[in-house]
């Protein structure tokens, strides 16, 4: 019945929106859009599905996708609750959660589990969307059916030159997606909130292009709030829109947006230690080359530091432009054709002004700044340059088309083109069609957590990811992946301690829960194990192959309620 509904719901919104397309050509455009964009959706489908092997995710999706999980199912529990699942008895702070609160409620309201809606329902639905929504915008900048075509082609498929790399190295030439530090357009759904984010950067663009004069306080109103939700559902793309407002003179809409955008955030403030970005020039251009996983050339990152330490500067200067050079060829590859429009963009509308401001910010910011604790975080502003100058770039190219003579040669090269766009893309989508998923929860673990999930609710503590761990095959079980929320993603109890990736971006000192889990399963003390949980306020106690409890549970008043060899199960039922 939920693939049913699901089915029935993504036709209905796909045939009401083509009828709202009165031209028969623009319709195919939607069509061919949609189709298109449906490759994207290759990243995330697959995930959340039980398979032979157990509930497999691809990718990310082993850690990321189930950090949403877990907060959407705390919003679905309980649509006012602030409560942190993944450190219980704290608030959620420091984190945009309007995502997640969006599908939370969504499944509460329609019944829907949050997994169906997180790895199906939403994608369908944000492809249909985005895709409509595009080609209105992109109608209104007057883009010919041919530029709108190749908009949504590199909106949804557009790839990095990490393929050259990638085959010097002697690897394959589908291959080499982030070698350059930026995810690519292929995986615009392996991040939703940010396919949320453009969507609703789109839709205020394209409302803001319908009145690109003076606003009566309704329409100023509108805006303002659609503008400042940005804050909580992807505050890099508030960041990018309220200095684009600023620069534009748009002075009274960017009041109005940054007001509600800090009504907005006022619920995820707390605990920041000052400005939450650093000054770092060139990072990114310079990890690249000092990373294994990324570009890696080891005699340039070796030399730079030899300049750096010895003044030279002339040399150091000439590194330092070759960086940003590899930097931003190596990201935006084919897509550098569109700064050749933003040149010469006097004859770009106000839409189309606000969103080449959004390109250069975007260019500019990740190599200026980083972020506290994960500085890689800030890449993300990249990705919004990535998306719009997708627009750009198709643009140009089908001006090269519409103003030549030479059809045929000119046709060839732009079909060059794209096929340069296309093997990482082609090398991402392989990694997600394999037959067996990069992580998993087993068959026999997924009972353990559905007899949990129906359970009274209570605090959960569970053992952190071992450092060292035996070689152990693909789909390698979430227990022993990396530190993740699954746990409280798949049964709604908040956990004592999990997720310590996300912990630390948003800002949270954990280290004391930390050895505390490390000593609840070290410990032979049982009187030390009853006052934690005591403390703490837990309820269940969960064990894995590799840390199991060294006392006798009984002696700490702990009932066994789940034992299949793998995963064991305890319920504290003793409170001093």
């Amino acid at each position: 019945r939920t693939a049913l509904f699901i089915i029935t719901l993504i036709a209905l919104v796909a045939f009401l929106l083509l009828r709202q397309t009165k031209n028969n050509k623009i319709k195919l455009v939607l069509l061919g859009g949609w189709l298109i964009g449906s490759f994207s959706l290759i990243t995330i489908i697959r995930s959340g599905l039980v398979y032979l092997f157990g509930l497999g995710f691809w990718g990310p999706n082993g850690h990321d996708a189930l950090f949403h999980l877990s907060l959407g199912e705390n919003f679905r529990l309980n649509p006012f609750s602030l409560a942190h699942p993944q450190f219980a008895g704290e608030i959620l702070k420091n984190y945009h959660f309007g995502f997640d609160w969006v599908t939370g409620v969504l499944s509460r309201l329609t019944t829907i589990p949050l997994m169906d809606i997180y790895f199906r329902l939403f994608p369908f639905l944000l492809v249909i969307l985005l895709v409509f929504v595009t080609i209105r915008l992109l109608s209104l900048w007057r883009y010919s059916r041919l530029a709108i075509f190749f908009s949504l082609v590199f909106m949804f498929l557009a790839g990095s030159a990490g393929f050259i790399p990638s085959l010097f190295a002697g690897r394959s030439l589908f291959g080499g997606e982030s070698f350059f530090w930026a995810n690519q357009s292929v995986s615009l759904f392996l991040n939703p909130p940010f396919a949320l984010s453009v969507l609703v950067l789109i839709f205020f663009l394209f409302l803001l292009e319908k009145r690109p004069h003076r606003l009566t306080w309704t329409e100023w109103l509108i805006f303002s709030i659609l503008g400042g939700s940005l804050v909580q559902i992807k505050i890099y793309a508030f960041i990018l829109l309220f200095p684009s407002l600023v620069l534009r003179k748009k002075f009274k809409l960017a009041l109005g947006v940054g007001l509600f955008g800090l009504l907005f955030i006022l619920p995820s403030l707390g605990g920041v230690n000052g400005f939450p970005f650093l000054l770092q020039p060139l990072w990114f251009a310079r990890s690249m080359f000092e990373s294994p996983d990324r570009l890696y050339w080891r005699q340039l990152a070796q030399a730079w530091q030899v300049y750096e330490n010895n003044g030279i500067f002339v040399k150091l200067i000439l590194v330092n432009l070759l960086a940003v050079a590899v930097f931003y060829l190596g990201n935006l590859w084919t897509r550098l054709i569109g700064l050749l429009r933003l040149v010469r963009g006097n004859d770009l509308t106000l839409s189309g002004k606000i969103g080449s401001t959004i390109v250069i910010l975007g260019l500019v910011t990740p190599l200026i700044f980083t972020q506290k604790v994960n500085p890689w975080n800030t890449i993300q502003f990249l990705y919004y340059s990535l998306f719009f100058l997708s627009f750009f770039t198709a643009e140009e190219l089908a001006n090269w088309f519409s103003r030549t003579k030479k059809k045929t040669l000119v046709a060839t090269v732009l079909i060059f083109i794209i096929l340069l766009s296309l093997p990482t893309t082609i090398g991402t989508l392989a990694d997600y069609t394999t037959s067996q998923s990069a992580s998993r929860v087993t068959l026999t673990e997924l009972r353990a957590l559905d007899l949990l999930r129906r359970s009274d609710r209570g605090v959960v503590a569970a053992p952190l990811v071992p450092r060292s761990l035996p070689l152990i095959p693909d789909p390698r079980q979430l227990y022993a992946y990396t530190s993740t929320a699954y746990i409280s993603a798949l049964t709604g109890h908040p956990e004592y301690l999990s997720d310590t990736i996300n912990l630390d971006i948003t800002g949270f000192d954990y280290k004391e829960r930390a050895r505390n889990i490390l000593r609840l399963y070290q410990t032979r003390d049982p009187i030390w194990v009853r006052k934690f949980l005591n403390d703490n306020q837990i309820r269940y106690i969960y064990e894995t192959p590799f840390d199991r409890l060294m006392i006798r549970p009984q002696d700490a008043c702990l009932t066994k309620i789940f034992d299949s060899g793998e995963i064991n199960l305890y319920k504290y039922e003793c409170h001093d």
